[in-house]
């Protein structure tokens, strides 16, 4: 079975790729357990399933990396030209909306 990429952020704001190392039993009880609906959503810590390019794919000389100027750390910049593939579709509803009322709205051409 091939990895599946799962990166942390702290943000929406920040652009730090952080690679998680987790299996696919771990993903699943993250999204099927309780968690905290907050109003505030560019505050909150996220995550995305893509895969990028590693520091070391990426030029010295370009702005596609970061250096964390506390740890000394480099990372690569979450943005399009370091993305090599995305390896998860997350939807996020809320509210009550059920996934099946969302696609049957779609389906009707409501909800645009």
């Amino acid at each position: 079975m091939r990895d599946l990429y799962i990166n942390a952020f702290h943000s929406q704001r920040d652009n730090r790729v952080r690679p998680m190392d987790t299996s696919w039993e771990n993903i699943v009880a993250l999204f099927t357990s309780e968690h905290e609906i907050t109003r505030q959503k560019e505050d909150s810590s996220l995550f995305n399933g893509a895969h990028y390019k590693s520091v070391a794919e990426i030029p010295e000389y370009s702005d596609d990396w970061v250096l964390d100027p506390w740890s000394g750390d480099m990372f690569a910049k979450r943005r399009q030209v370091n993305l090599i593939e995305n390896d998860l579709l997350v939807l996020d509803y809320d509210g009550g909306v059920t996934l099946v009322s969302l696609t049957t709205s779609r389906l009707r051409g409501k909800g645009r």
